[in-house]
């Protein structure tokens, strides 16, 4: 979910994304 990604990192949450 967005949630996810921006606890990750912007960069991260792009490749984890799909």
């Amino acid at each position: 979910m967005s949630t996810e990604d921006r606890k990750r990192g912007k960069k991260a949450g792009r490749g984890k994304k799909k």
